[in-house]
């Protein structure tokens, strides 16, 4: 593992796994999460034990069925952990083998009391973005519905009309830093932002949206 930002760690998938990139640990008093990218058959077995020397995993949180591959619920049986996802992704997830499931509503909630699920259509049918207070900053991720491919921000939708009401939803959330999908090879995984930069970050994507 690697700190991407304080007790925000890069969880490496197995390089003779399936999948790219990287999962995300967050450490917190209340009980660490995992923020799970693990497409297919990507596997993370290599990371146990830094993840068990850190205090496990409480809670695994699934934006969208992409990132729900086979192994995520062998994660769940190591670490006592439930898998979190959208109500409209569940059955898509369940279809893996996935049992370790607690699926919530879909709708704007706090699943935790740092934790907030938004709601962000459009990738996928019933995608989720979270919304997530550690150490006085807020932190959204948010899967791949947006990722830094080494020279901009891309839209996880060829269909930008599909996304238009997610990202301006997005926009008007009250965060610090982005951090979208991540993988080594295309660059720096998160971006600060300030209100200022905020409004011209997402005008700047939105304006794809047409």
């Amino acid at each position: 593992m690697q700190e991407l930002l304080p007790n925000i760690f890069k969880v490496y998938r197995d390089e003779s796994s399936g999948g790219w990139g990287y999962s995300y640990f967050v450490k917190r008093p209340q009980g660490n999460i995992l923020f799970a990218r693990m497409a297919k058959t990507a596997a993370i077995e290599n990371e146990y034990d830094a993840l068990h020397a850190m205090g496990g995993i409480h809670n695994i949180y699934i934006t969208d069925f992409h990132f729900a591959g086979q192994n995520v619920e062998r994660v769940a049986q190591t670490f006592t952990a439930h898998i979190h996802c959208s109500e409209i992704e569940a059955p898509k997830i369940r279809k893996r083998g996935i049992k370790t499931l607690k699926p919530f509503e879909y709708l704007t909630h706090d699943i935790e009391s740092d934790l907030t699920v938004i709601p962000t259509p459009g990738h996928t049918t019933g995608g989720v973005c979270y919304l997530l207070t550690l150490n006085k900053n807020r932190f959204l991720f948010t899967g791949d519905l947006l990722y830094f491919d080494k020279d901009k921000w891309v839209i996880g939708s060829k269909k930008y009309a599909a996304v238009k009401t997610s990202f301006e939803r997005l926009q008007a959330l009250d965060f610090d830093y982005l951090i979208g999908c991540g993988d080594d090879a295309l660059g720096c995984p998160y971006i600060a932002l300030t209100p200022d930069t905020k409004a011209t970050f997402f005008e700047t994507i939105m304006q794809e949206l047409t």
